[in-house]
């Protein structure tokens, strides 16, 4: 083999070589670069499922142009949103106007159970109508929390929300609660730390005195109330030792109207938590319902601060 021969035989297996390389690195930078694309699609599509799911239904996805499998089911997405919301918001309207419809009559109740008060002087007819005068009063009670629930949920509300500290308002909502944790023989506890948001201070008191009346019903003899900061959150938790609310019952008791067959001998209409979760779900927070240590029932929201 002459000189010239190997040399045209080295030149040829380094450009083989090269060509080899230089096909591995496109190779490697189009599937990097595919696989980003796709990603940042998926990732996309990804955060809107998990807006779905926590209850922003208002969500849509951007459509592309290009007619591929991703638009697709963009755009499957989209109209399954729509289809979501439009139930949802015919299930509150429903709710809503049937609680809105009751108010007249429970109130023409009352009104009668007053007047036939008035009128009797036997001890089991008075005792027996100041039953029933309780029972419509709770009755017009729940009506009025379905109502607030409606409103929450349909954002009809007016905004007043001012920079506040939940430890503050955690505070005073447990000296309104100390007389009647005392009278009931349960203990009432504070674990507060700064936590700021901007937030209806009237509405996250409420949601608060849901949560602990929730608490007082069906808990143990022992409630702490916790606020701290987390990273880019506020937490407020109402932790108590009672016998807790399995992991398979907690989605639904969130739910309007729901009561677990162990409270249906208590007082109460099944919306108490739900109350809070519309509260949450107005200040784009979430309430997360967990174990508390002990065994009980945590009820913590989550607020964006």
């Amino acid at each position: 083999m002459g000189a010239s021969e190997r040399r045209f035989n080295l030149a040829f297996a380094a450009a083989i070589g090269l060509t080899i390389a230089v096909a591995v690195a496109l190779a490697l930078v189009s599937a990097l670069v595919l696989g980003l694309a796709i990603s940042s699609r998926t990732h996309e599509i990804a955060k809107a499922a998990e807006e779905l799911a926590a209850g922003n239904f208002g969500m849509r996805l951007a459509e592309g142009q290009s007619g591929d499998g991703f638009d697709h089911l963009r755009l499957q997405m989209n109209q399954m949103a729509e289809r979501i919301a439009s139930l949802v918001a015919e299930l509150g309207a429903v709710s809503g106007a049937l609680a809105h419809d009751l108010r007249s009559p429970v109130t023409r109740l009352s009104a009668a159970i007053d007047t036939a008060l008035a009128r009797v002087d036997e001890p089991g007819a008075v005792e027996a109508l100041q039953a029933a005068r309780a029972d419509a009063d709770g009755l017009r009670a729940m009506l009025e929390t379905a109502l607030e629930i409606s409103r929450l949920e349909g954002g009809a509300v007016q905004d007043r929300r001012v920079q506040l500290d939940l430890a503050a308002v955690a505070a005073d909502m447990v000296e309104l609660y100390e007389p009647l944790a005392e009278q009931s023989g349960v203990t009432l506890a504070l674990d507060l730390s700064p936590a700021w948001i901007m937030a209806d201070r009237e509405l996250i008191s409420r949601a608060l005195a849901n949560a602990i009346d929730n608490a007082l019903k069906y808990g143990g003899d022992a409630i702490t109330v916790r606020t701290h900061a987390a990273e880019g959150e506020a937490l407020l938790e109402v932790a108590d030792n009672g016998p807790g609310i399995a992991p398979e019952d907690r989605p639904r008791v969130v739910e309007r109207f729901v009561r677990l067959d162990n409270a249906r001998t208590r007082p109460g209409g099944g919306l108490g938590l739900s109350m809070v979760n519309a509260v949450a779900r107005l200040h784009r927070g979430r309430l997360e319902l967990g174990e508390a240590h002990g065994g009980g029932l945590a009820v913590t929201l989550h607020l964006p601060a």
